[in-house]
């Protein structure tokens, strides 16, 4: 009669032997999908999508993303196997929705939001809004902008500035001074 110790052995080998089979059978699963995904035009669309004008930044806990829909309805039975293939590309499925991740080292400004206005760099505030925003008047872009600036010349970093609404939709903001605004 076999021990406890004896059978739990023998479960334990045919486990990893099955895993390793099982492995080597996702692995050559996803090649052949990958293959199939290359050559799929509607994806390779949307890889195109998310790095252009009309993706979507999104604002999140962890971090910038680029975004985009995408409807997977034709791809129900290949959904871990087309996240993978998205993966390898540094393109993240969540939801219906591709992501690629842009940092988390980026500026936001929060002109227009019921608190914490200012502008945040890694989730600290480098300046205030009373710095570029006199009380009861409009916030003084320039300035801001100018501030702004004089931040990523002092430290070296020019990372993705972009407004953020209180929904936490981020909108690029170009803080360059150009001649033509000056009127040179």
């Amino acid at each position: 009669m076999s021990t406890i110790q004896e059978l739990t052995d023998k479960l334990t080998v045919l486990d990893e032997s099955h895993n390793k089979q099982h492995n080597i059978l996702q692995e050559q699963l996803q090649s052949k999908y990958n293959l199939v995904f290359d050559q799929d035009a509607y994806l390779k669309s949307l890889v195109s999508e998310i790095d252009s004008d009309k993706a979507v930044y999104d604002l999140r806990e962890d971090g910038l993303y680029l975004t985009t829909s995408i409807d997977v309805s034709d791809y129900s039975e290949s959904i871990e196997y087309l996240e993978s293939w998205f993966s390898d590309q540094s393109i993240y499925l969540e939801n219906d929705i591709l992501m690629l991740l842009l940092g988390d080292d980026f500026i936001a400004i929060q002109d227009n939001t019921r608190h914490n206005n200012g502008v945040w760099c890694n989730r600290e505030i480098i300046i205030c809004e009373n710095e570029y925003k006199s009380e009861g008047e409009d916030v003084d872009e320039t300035l801001r902008n100018k501030l702004i600036e004089q931040y990523m010349e002092k430290t070296g970093c020019f990372p993705s500035v972009g407004r953020v609404t209180q929904h936490g939709d981020f909108f690029p903001v170009n803080t360059q001074v150009r001649v033509s605004d000056v009127g040179y």
